[in-house]
């Protein structure tokens, strides 16, 4: 099988759950370097004169009952591997459930692991994201305790929080039943990102089984890579209320 027809099957196949992904704009080839399974997020700060730029893409997706956004996602991913690309960023996007579709341009690159290193650098350290449900049928409104406040996420909505070196961060879902959660602030360390439904991102991997659950309270840990997507895509919600 020609790899142009290995990419038009794959083209069909990713059309085939109401999204639709365009090449804006080729530059390089990159196949012929590597065939990547990864897809890395890569900082605004990062120079991206140490990345080979691949293609610029658009996702054009349904805002209906069955589409969900680890799904799109996963599809994003696959298809950028594809083209040779194993890292990304994103240009412009388009959230609003009340109209019929949604979209995100990305800019697609290879960057080598020394450069990769660089990035990871470049990461905020000690934020705690919360993530609601990520389906676009969804009408859930996730009520969360944090501390001493009280926050509530909608579904396509995060919460970010910057936890301070040595501060302990109590995250609760579910009240008494439900689930907490400790997070200890350290120097240095990584950003975090959890997600109150379960989801499936890696395209052949399922991430939905990687998580804590007790009775009706669930936190799902959410990889870095997708988590920076969110947070960029995403509504940020001010949803919050005191304990008192």
């Amino acid at each position: 099988m020609t790899k142009i027809l290995q990419f038009v099957l794959l083209f069909l196949t990713l059309n085939s759950f109401s999204q639709n992904i365009e090449i804006l704009k080729s530059f390089e080839d990159a196949r012929f370097l590597s065939k990547p399974s990864e897809f890395y997020y890569l900082d605004k700060k990062l120079d991206s004169l140490n990345s080979m730029k691949i293609a610029l893409i658009k996702g054009v997706f349904k805002n209906s009952k069955k589409t969900n956004l680890s799904e799109i996602f996963a599809s994003l991913w696959k298809f950028s591997n594809s083209m040779g690309a194993n890292s990304y960023r994103i240009e412009s996007k388009s959230l609003n459930i009340n109209q019929d579709s949604s979209f995100v341009v990305l800019s697609l690159y290879f960057t080598s692991p020394s450069f990769l290193q660089e990035n990871f650098d470049l990461y905020p350290k000690n934020n705690v994201y919360l993530i609601g449900s990520l389906n676009f049928g969804s009408k859930t409104l996730s009520e969360l305790k944090i501390n001493n406040k009280y926050a509530y996420i909608g579904s396509l909505e995060y919460i970010g929080f910057q936890n301070q070196v040595g501060e302990i961060m109590k995250i609760n879902i579910g009240g008494a039943m439900g689930t907490t959660i400790k997070i200890i602030g350290n120097e240095n360390k990584d950003s975090e990102f959890f997600s109150t439904s379960g989801i499936s991102v890696r395209p052949g991997y399922n991430y939905s089984q990687i998580g804590i659950e007790i009775n009706s309270g669930k936190f799902y840990k959410v990889e870095a890579n997708f988590g920076y997507f969110l947070i960029e895509f995403l509504n940020k919600s001010y949803k919050f209320s005191d304990t008192n």
